[in-house]
């Protein structure tokens, strides 16, 4: 009768033992599982110049016209690099398929990476974007 208590109580013992090592392993590859940085980081603008970053995050196709040129179409979920001369541009961001769109000024650095990340509008306004500007 002990003998078999004692094997029961092994068996847990290992049973507890393998959970907590799966557990374990678990919190030490997570961090390098998931969200990964977008491959558009790794981008090194041509001498001279500096880089535009549209992020489409919008779930819309949408056109990117900077001073009134259009310079990119990108699907949702995508996005698109341009190389451009540093400098004060105006940039329109335009959704294909329906009326929402964005306008303002932004500026290209030399040597730096001009990120704007286009989202739905936080304010649930049917007729603009959210855009976020990061300069990397």
């Amino acid at each position: 009768m002990e003998h078999r208590y004692l094997m029961t109580r092994v068996s847990d013992m290992k049973l507890c033992l393998r959970v907590f090592l799966s557990f374990v392993s678990i919190l030490v590859l997570l961090p390098l599982m998931g969200c990964e940085q977008s491959d558009y980081y790794d981008h090194v603008p041509a001498s001279g110049k500096g880089s535009l970053v549209v992020d489409n995050n919008s779930g819309n196709n949408i056109s990117v016209f900077v001073d009134g040129a259009k310079i990119m179409a990108i699907s949702g979920g995508d996005y698109d690099v341009a190389d451009l001369t540093p400098g004060s541009f105006r940039i329109v961001i335009s959704s294909d398929n329906a009326y929402q769109s964005y306008s303002g000024y932004l500026d290209i650095i030399e040597k730096y990476l001009t990120i704007l990340e286009v989202r739905p509008s936080s304010t649930n306004n049917f007729y603009s974007f959210d855009v976020i500007t990061t300069y990397y």
